[in-house]
């Protein structure tokens, strides 16, 4: 029997063959979990086969292929499978561009920040909901082709040990201290059912916002002072083209995302300590 799952304006029934891989998905997208189909809505049907020598997963019939390195043990194949399966449905909205990056709303409207894995976009995000940000997604960020609305996917976070240190935020800590960790393939834990609703209240999403800025993070040394200097918008739009979640390939890939980001304020931000880079950016965007 799948799980059924809304995403975006369609939805995606979803098969696991595995226990610890379905436990995963279930827990991690709980908040998109519906009990049934809803009728009129498009419907994607994909599958992820966990058990056996060679785990596999499938969208709308078709064999996806995923890095090798990503089929070592059941929670990472669970996290980049199931990734991959419900970017493979959000690539199906077409009014909108898909992207992955965090998304926050300010008082000014809603900045996308992208960043390379594990420069800081998380404990960044959660520095600036300490500060009065809602949420709108901490991994698939849409913007609307016609408007440049700005949406989110709400999806748990995952906190990794590395970066625990530098979040302030008690109930994080306190959260962590008693869940069940995974461990990564690098040796240290990671946490991956935290529900921001569970630590900052029911009102910390926001269903959506006008896109007021683009950030681009870039780590630096511990203790540096944050940077945050503007950018051309056509260097943001090749760094979002990295990012964006499409087939398209080429010149027109940047083409188009250059045409649609024109005018959007862009910065790029060094981070130091996250809390000084929120308060750069909370003063940039109030």
């Amino acid at each position: 029997m799948p799980d059924f799952f809304l995403t975006l304006e369609r939805q995606l029934a979803l098969e696991v063959d595995s226990p610890e891989i379905r436990d995963y998905v279930r827990s991690t997208y709980a908040r998109t979990r519906i009990a049934r189909p809803v009728p009129g809505v498009p419907l994607d049907r994909a599958a992820i086969h966990g058990r056996g020598a060679q785990p596999s997963v499938e969208f709308n019939g078709t064999k996806i292929d995923l890095e090798k390195s990503t089929a070592r043990g059941a929670f990472r194949f669970g996290f980049y499978g199931s990734n991959r399966l419900f970017r493979e449905s959000f690539r199906r909205n077409d009014a909108w561009l898909s992207f992955h990056g965090a998304a926050l709303a300010l008082p000014a409207g809603a900045i996308v920040a992208v960043a390379e894995s594990g420069a800081g976009k998380t404990t960044l995000a959660l520095a600036l909901l300490d500060r009065g940000a809602r949420l709108l997604s901490d991994e698939f960020v849409f913007v609307r082709k016609t408007d440049r609305v700005v949406s989110g996917y709400p999806r748990t976070f995952m906190i990794r040990e590395p970066a625990l240190a530098q979040i302030e935020n008690r109930r994080i800590h306190q959260r962590c201290a008693v869940d069940d960790a995974k461990v990564s393939s690098a040796g240290f834990n990671i946490w991956h059912a935290i529900d921001p609703v569970d630590i900052y209240g029911p009102d910390i999403y926001a269903s959506s916002a006008p896109l007021a800025g683009i950030v681009l993070l870039e780590r630096c040394h511990d203790g540096a002072a944050p940077r945050c200097e503007p950018i051309a918008t056509a260097v943001a739009s090749l760094e979002l083209a990295r990012r964006l979640n499409s087939d398209a390939e080429g010149f027109g890939r940047l083409s188009n995302l250059a045409a649609l980001f024109s005018g959007v304020p862009a910065y790029r931000v060094t981070l130091g300590d996250p809390k000084d880079a929120a308060a750069v950016l909370a003063e940039a965007f109030r």
